[in-house]
């Protein structure tokens, strides 16, 4: 049997610990593409065994101490046993027909020139970078045709292209769970208009946008009450910029605006469930997960006009609402559509659903599975 060997960034584990599209993308697509022996690479978690066979997928878990990283990545830049040259040690061993890289170009550049062996190299983005992708790779992959046509363009990347989607377990996110997380008996959510958006308080992610919208142009929805999931930087550098971020959409909020910080990711079906409307207000996007999740929660969503977040609604807005990038106005008189019509809000309910079941995990495992017979052909 054909091996695929998966290799993530050296801040990534998989299993994921928590939430991470990349993670879960890497774990779905190993597990489901039976006709290969998949194999995934990664940074060691104290969780989790540094080699093991976990779901019909084999672990290796590259260790790298504190004090390795103390001594030689931080004090001295030296690095002379690096995440990429313990990597390049493995694949070298198994020796598999199939590289599959996700983000962190570097770490593909500097593991091909280790090679012993001429594979099949897939690189696949899953976020827009800045930093030039080498062209030691057979194909191009992207989580949507926005970030494949965009980092081909930037990269003068004219050979094999494909794009493998997202998908969304509809077994776990669906519009049936009726228990509350604590999060609605802590605020006192009852009666109240609930929107979520999922996004670590950064200014990629956009929610200060989303709050000054709330807080400049609905002031008189007083049932309004927007819950922001995702992680605030609280770092020990007050000049940090997401710490500056962080602090910025504090000041903007009012009481309507509820800061949730980090939420564990087996916790997200019963908080989409509780929500009536979801907005994903990013600057940029490959791809993101949350919206397809709320969709299959039957959620009503409004994303921006950035990056791939128009393919996940549908570029007719099948599936959802798009408006423009920091246009305040736009975005209030959306939000003010959902609380005034009801019918209008089930019924965009049904046409985010309907638009997301055909993006499911078995969709995603599919078009991988045929990638890598494609490539290996």
């Amino acid at each position: 049997m054909n091996k695929v060997f998966h290799i993530v960034p050296p801040f990534q584990t998989i299993p994921l610990s928590k939430s991470s599209g990349i993670n879960l993308v890497v774990q779905k697509i190993a597990e489901g593409t039976s006709d290969f022996e998949n194999h995934i690479v990664c940074i060691r978690h104290p969780e989790y065994v540094d080699d093991e066979y976990r779901n019909g997928v084999y672990y290796h878990r590259v260790y790298i101490s504190a004090i390795y990283k103390r001594v030689f990545q931080k004090w001295t830049r030296w690095d002379p046993n690096s995440y990429v040259k313990r990597v390049a040690r493995i694949i070298n061993k198994y020796k598999p027909q199939i590289l599959h890289f996700h983000n962190k170009p570097m770490v593909m550049g500097g593991v091909v020139k280790l090679l012993t062996y001429k594979p099949k190299i897939l690189y696949e983005v899953h976020n827009e970078s800045s930093d030039p992708i080498p062209h030691c790779f057979d194909c191009l992959v992207g989580c949507s045709k926005f970030i494949m046509n965009n980092m081909a363009q930037r990269n003068n990347w004219h050979g094999m292209s494909r794009v493998v989607y997202n998908g969304v377990d509809l077994n776990r996110f669906h519009a049936t769970i009726d228990t509350q997380p604590k999060v609605f008996q802590n605020h006192n959510l009852e009666n109240k208009f609930v929107i979520l958006c999922i996004a670590h308080i950064s200014e990629i992610k956009n929610p200060l946008f989303l709050v000054e919208t709330i807080v400049q142009k609905l002031s008189n929805f007083s049932q309004i009450r927007l819950l922001i999931a995702g992680q605030i930087r609280r770092d020990k550098n007050p000049n940090e910029d997401r710490t500056k971020y962080a602090r910025k959409v504090i000041e903007a909020s009012d009481e309507r605006i509820i800061l949730l910080d980090h939420v564990d990711y087996q916790d997200m079906p019963r908080l989409l469930n509780m929500c009536d409307l979801y907005i994903q207000p990013s600057k940029s996007e490959a791809m993101c997960l949350s919206v397809f999740e709320a969709m299959a929660t039957k959620k009503p969503v409004i994303v921006t006009r950035a990056g791939g977040l128009p393919e996940s609604v549908g570029l007719n807005q099948e599936g959802g609402i798009i408006v423009d990038l920091d246009n305040k106005q736009e975005l209030a008189n959306a939000i003010k559509s959902f609380i005034e019509d009801k019918s209008f809000l089930q019924a965009q309910a049904e046409k985010a659903y309907n638009r997301v079941v055909d993006f499911s995990w078995q969709r995603t495992v599919s078009e991988a599975q045929a990638l890598y017979t494609e490539i290996l052909q």
